[in-house]
Formats: C-alpha cells, structure tokens, sequence
C-alpha cells in the first residue's frame, strides 16, 4: 500500500530523525520548507483524478480535465500511468491545457514516434551511406555474437518533449507540486509496482509509459523500469482513502478484442498482452465506491498510436463528461472558492532547481573527457535547458548513443544533475546488410548484395575504420581509417583503399547487344577535409592505382582492352540536405567531382573527369516534385581510352537498357512527380507511392560502331513505388523516343 500523499513529509521527516530512510528511488535529502498548502473548500469531499494508461488515446485527459475546469471541479491529487503520468504530471506541475495543447500542435509526431532525428539535421558521416541501398537495421557484433537495438524505437525525442512540458523539476515529494501526484511504473525484473512520489518528475513521466519492446526501459537505482500499466494500469487505491474522499476515474485503455476481431497473430498477441491490463484493471475498480465515478470515454477506432489526432480525441475525451454534468455537480464548488484554489496551485509553483554537482554515468566506448567538453553545465546557478539540450542534440545526433538524456537528484545536501549518455547495444562495431536488383522485359537482370562495417571511437579524438562489400554486378571491396583532427575542429584526415570493377554493355548501331567489358580498378588515397556539419563535406587529396579493361563476350574489333597506371589529384563536395535520400519528398542534394589524372603522380595518361548533380524535391500536401539534373564529362586529348559514362536503365532515360548509351560526355535533366497513396508505421517506411518521370538526355563523343543518338532523347516513365525498410521498391515501364516500351523492377536508389 503506497504512503498517503497527505502524510509523507511527516513521515519522511521522522525517519530521517530516526536515522533512517525510506527505500524511494531518489536518495534521500533534505527536505527544504514546505509550500503553502493547497486550498481546497471545506464542507466538500476531496476529490482524486486517477488517468490511465493507452498510448495516444489519452489525450483524452485533457479534454476531462478541460470540462472539470468549465464545471469549477477543484482536484486534491492525481495519479496517473503511462499516457496519464504525462498528461497528469503536466497538469499537477502547474502546464495549462492550453499550454499542452499548443505543444502538441508543434510537435513533429513522425520524427517523435520513428525515435529517429531529421536526416537534415545529422552530420554528413552519418549520411553519407544512404546512398547504397542498405536494410534501415543497424546490428553490432561484440563479445563473439551479433547485437541489437534495445527497443524498436528510440525515446530521445520522446524524452525531450517531457522534459520541456515537465521541467527541470526536483521535489522531495511530489506531494509539493501545485497538486499532489503520484506516477505508476513496473519493475521489469521482478513485475512489482513501483510508485514514483519525489525527485525528477520527468524521469518519473518516462519510466511510467516505457511500453517494453517500442521504448528502451529506464534503468534507475538498481532498477529496469517498464510502463506501469503492466502493474497498475488504473491506480485507483493511490488515491481512495488517502488524499482522495472520491475518485474520478478515467479509463482510457484499448478495448478488448470480440471473438470475430481475432484475425491474425497480430490479433492474438494484442489481445494476450492485453489480458494482464484488463484483470489488474478489474482489481483496481474493486476500491471504488457508489460515490465514485468511472469512466470509458468512447474513443471510437482511434488507437494508442495515433498521436496526430490528439485534438480530436481531447473533444471526444470531453464530450465523454456531459452526460454526466448532473452526477458532477455534487463536487463543483463556487467561483470564488474556485479561484482561491486555483491562486493557491500557482503560489506552490516549484522554483527552477540550482546545480550543485554534475555527473556522467560510465561509458564504456566514448571518452568521458570528450562528454564533459560536449557537455559543460555551469554550477550554482538553474539549468540553461535549451542550451544543454542543443548540445545533446549535437552529441545524439553523431549516431554513437541510443539516448543522451539526463536527470536531476539530492545527495548529501546538494542538487546534482546527471547526464546519462547510453551507449548504442550494437557498438563498438556496427554491421549493415542491403540489397540491389534490378530487371527489365528486355531480359537485363542484376543484382548486388550490399555488407558494411563501421568500427567508432578507435581514439579520444573518434577516429572510425568503415568497411564495404559488393558482390554481384559492379562488385567491389573498399576500406577507410576516417580520422578527426581535434573534438572541436571540422578537418579531418582520410586514408582509404579502394578495388571495384564496372561492367558495362556495348551495343551496336542497330541497337543490338554487341557484347560487354569489364574495368577493373584499384586505388589508394590519402586526403584532407573539412566537415560541413549536417550540410556535406569538402575533401581533396592524391590516389594512386591502376585500372584494367578486359572484354568478356563480343568483336575484339570493337572492345579496347588494356592496363595502365593511375594517379593523381581528386577533390569532391557534396551538400546534402535531403530529408530521404532514397524516395526524397523535401530538401537538396548537390555534389560535384573532379578527378585530375597526372603523370607527375603515376598516371601514364594526362587527362580529368568531372562528375556534378544536382537535385531537388518540394511537397506539396501528398504530391512531391523533383527535378534532377546529372552531368559527366571525360577532358584532355591524352585520356584513358576506357574512361568513359554511360546512359540508361530506369529513371535513367527510362526505356534504354542499362548503358545502352556510352560516350566521353553525358547530360540528364529528369523531372520527377509521385503521390503517396498510402503511409506505413514510421518505423517500417515512409508509405506507397504512384507517380511519374519525363527525362531527356545527351552524349556526345561516342565511339565508333555504337548505339548513339544525335542531339536529346526524351524519355519517360510511370511507376508505383514502395518506400520500406528495405530501400524503394519500383515497379513501372519506360518509353524512350524510337526504343521500344519496357518494364522495370527495381530496388534501390537510382543515385
């Protein structure tokens, strides 16, 4: 039976006289001078709000609570799980509902929910793969055995919406808020309910809607939380015969499934976690009385996950107590009795907490020196909470943590901040897989399956060795030692090695498949670069290696084969800002190359190679425009004679086969517009999509006996297109100007 609410600074204060503590969550502190007691008007019974839990449905709450105010309902004390320790907690620290309600109104729920940040806003070395079509699934390896995520989603958004709502606030009893609260939480490990009633109230909020398996549990003193409704989903006996005379009830939980709504194993699992809700659900009704109140808004199809319509379901939550307007009245006081409890809240409002001590929890991988330079918090005085949040923004956003999150206790007297940097389940050594395919009607069929590796702070400064593997068609092996010249210094340092082979197609005058070539090469660059934050990076250095062309099938007459030798300067600069690289609907991307080979550093051949593109895509409402335009080009007399780019294949004048067009110059306008047609979970993919291309490209200095064409050749194609977990997944057909009409299966990026 948790301490009444009422009693506990009596009860804390004697134990602590005794030499004793009581065995909370929070070490225990002294308690400083108690607020001014809550008013509320005698000769009526005191009333307790009990929320519960469900996800998004109880935003509900706050259309009660908006009708409890209309009806002049003064509330003693509130105890709240999951969804309603957030709603409820807001609402006891003293947050307005209208507050609340334009904090929602301006909360990015798709971000919030995928656990993921802006793709604009990472740094670039998080980007910077997006480009090759790897599974959305990050694995570590360590220890002898593969690692995975400790939850679907990470809570790092999650956590910086309640703490902004929440505040920095640190009670030794959570009976001195405006009104009295109590939040409900499970012990992972042993199913105990476990009551939050003192210290950081945000932390409290957190371990009470960690729903296990979609939000990493909150380890605290010893312990791994989970969300509470696995305990105590409608805490009623936190408040009956304790702060409370009568109690308002507010379920809010998913309703259980009728014998024809079990369809799928989907069904069967909702309805078996559901089970243990509803029975500890039906214990709790047990405490309530004729003169309480319990109560089922009726939320209609609206589910836990649908936080977007929280306007709608706080309407619906309201419109849930107008029947019962009569029942209430017994319990509305006058407005003058009405006021002075509400005066009364805002003069027990808790003071901004000051900083004592700050500390770091261990990490195991990251230097805790370069936490603390990415961290600083000035002591002895409150907590800038906007400025330490933008450098926890900046830290999470390097991709090393699951979390970086913090919280406040006393100890010895003293306010302490910790920070709590928790580090990826899967590091130090991050595995990707991916897959590429593609086909058409006119029997060209590939594929390449796609394996990386990323091993993170090799030293105090973040040095990474990134690894790649291709194998099937353009196959390849590369390896990269990426190394930061200081914690607070955009340069960096690149030593890499690279070997990959292109195979390309050559087809004849009348469009017939002459045969193809293959170009192997391999090269070594050492190069310096300067880092551009979440925008792109400049890099420039030397290489040297060597490139081979060997024909496989076709006329020797028409293939040059050959080896050579190869060296020289290269420079890139890539600015991205795309917010999905893969299937774009917002943000740029542009890039350029340049590539000088020289003989002054090993080439046998004088001549460069620029590559450059441009691209860009704009919403509006479910239509996306992209317009895209790609260049390449081979300069100088004295050049490889194997140095050349190619043309075709979907997306890439749609209805040419697969480098059916090859020459030293290449130019491809594409103007791009798809519709999504449906969405999917955050977490699985951005939606379905239908959609259209027209293209129009150009090459010039072709060789001899080969397809070509004089002047621009339009292009064009429709499609439907998956954008998944997996990568995009396009099905569609191409018409190019005098080739025949083609289909396409595709997955991947056609970057």
């Amino acid at each position: 039976m948790p301490t009444p609410l009422f009693s506990r600074r009596l009860l804390v204060s004697l134990l602590a006289n005794l030499g004793l503590t009581l065995p909370l969550l929070v070490a225990a502190s002294p308690i400083p001078a108690s607020p001014l007691p809550l008013v509320l008007p005698a000769g009526k019974p005191r009333v307790g709000l009990v929320l519960g839990g469900g996800g998004a449905r109880g935003f509900a709450h706050i259309g009660v609570l908006r009708e409890l105010e209309r009806l002049r309902i003064p509330i003693a004390c509130i105890a709240g799980t999951s969804a309603g320790s957030l709603i409820g907690g807001f609402y006891a620290k003293g947050v307005s509902l209208d507050a609340m309600q334009a904090a929602f109104d301006s909360t990015d729920w798709d971000t919030v929910l995928s656990g993921k940040i802006k793709r604009s806003d990472l740094p670039y070395t998080r980007k910077r793969d997006d480009y090759r079509n790897y599974f959305d699934v990050l694995m570590g390896f360590r220890d002898g055995g593969l690692r995975f995520p400790r939850a679907a989603v990470s809570s790092q958004e999650v956590d910086q919406v309640i703490r902004r709502l929440a505040g920095d606030t640190l009670l030794p009893t959570f009976a001195d808020l405006p009104i009295p609260f109590e939040a409900i939480a499970t012990d992972l490990i042993s199913g105990e309910t476990i009551v939050f009633n003192k210290g950081d109230l945000a932390i409290a909020q957190r371990a009470s809607m960690a729903v296990p398996g979609v939000f990493e549990p909150v380890r605290l003193d010893g312990r791994l939380l989970v969300d509470g409704g696995m305990a105590r989903q409608l805490p009623i006996e936190n408040l009956k015969g304790q702060c409370a005379d009568v109690v308002i009830a507010i379920d809010v939980g998913t309703p259980s499934l009728k014998l024809n709504e079990v369809r799928s194993f989907v069904d069967v699992l909702s309805q078996y976690t559901n089970i243990g809700v509803v029975q500890n659900v039906k214990q709790q009704e047990k405490h309530l009385t004729s003169q309480d109140l319990l109560i089922r808004p009726d939320l209609g199809e609206y589910t836990a996950g649908d936080f977007k319509h929280h306007r709608k379901l706080a309407e619906l939550g309201e419109k849930a107590l107008a029947p019962l307007t009569a029942a209430l009245q017994r319990y509305a006081v006058s407005e003058a009795d009405y006021t002075r409890w509400q005066d009364s809240k805002r003069a027990r409002q808790p003071q901004p907490t000051v900083i004592d001590r700050v500390t770091l929890d261990k990490t195991q991988y990251v230097k805790a020196e370069t936490l603390r330079q990415q961290l600083p918090v000035p002591l002895g005085q409150p907590l800038d909470a906007a400025a330490l949040e933008a450098r926890i923004d900046t830290l999470y956003a390097k991709g090393d943590f699951e979390r970086v999150g913090y919280r406040f206790f006393q100890r010895e007297g003293q306010n302490v901040l910790n920070l709590m940097p928790l580090e990826r389940a899967a590091a130090p050594n991050y595995l990707r897989a991916g897959l590429g395919l593609s086909a058409n009607t006119a029997s060209q069929n590939d594929f390449t399956l796609l394996f990386s590796s990323q091993h993170i702070w090799l030293n105090a400064l973040g040095g990474e060795w990134r690894n790649y593997l291709a194998i099937g068609r353009n196959a390849g092996i590369a390896s990269e030692f990426y190394q930061p010249l200081g914690l607070e210094t955009p340069w960096f340092a690149s030593v890499s090695v690279d070997a990959h082979e292109s195979v390309l197609p050559v087809f004849g005058i009348h469009k017939d498949k002459l045969g193809r070539y293959t170009v192997r090469q391999q090269s070594a660059y050492a190069e310096v670069g300067l880092s551009l934050g979440n925008y792109g990076e400049l890099r420039g250095g030397v290489f040297r290696g060597n490139a081979r062309a060997e024909r496989d099938v076709g006329d020797p007459r028409i293939f040059v084969e050959g080896r050579e030798s190869t060296g020289g300067l290269r420079v890139r600069g890539t600015i991205d800002q795309f917010d999905n690289p893969k299937m774009p609907r917002e943000g740029y991307m542009n890039y350029v190359e340049i590539v000088h080979f020289t003989p002054f550093l090993g080439s046998e051949k004088s001549y460069a190679t620029v590559q450059a593109g441009l691209d860009g895509a704009k919403t509006f409402d479910r239509n996306t425009i992209r317009a895209t335009l790609k260049y390449a080009s081979v300069q100088g007399r004295d050049r490889s004679p194997f140095a050349l780019f190619s043309m075709g294949g979907f997306l890439n004048l749609s209805g040419l086969q697969e480098g059916q067009l090859m020459g030293g110059e290449t130019l491809l306008a594409r103007l791009m517009a798809y519709r999504q047609i449906a969405a999917l979970p955050s977490g699985l993919g951005s939606g379905f999509y239908a959609g259209m291309s027209f293209e129009a490209g150009r090459v010039r200095d072709t060789a001899d006996r080969v397809y070509t064409h004089t002047g621009w050749l339009p292009a064009g194609s429709v499609f439907v297109a998956a954008d998944t977990l997996l990568g995009p997944l396009f099905i569609g057909v191409g018409k190019a100007q005098g080739n025949p009409l083609t289909g396409y299966l595709f997955l991947g990026s056609d970057f």
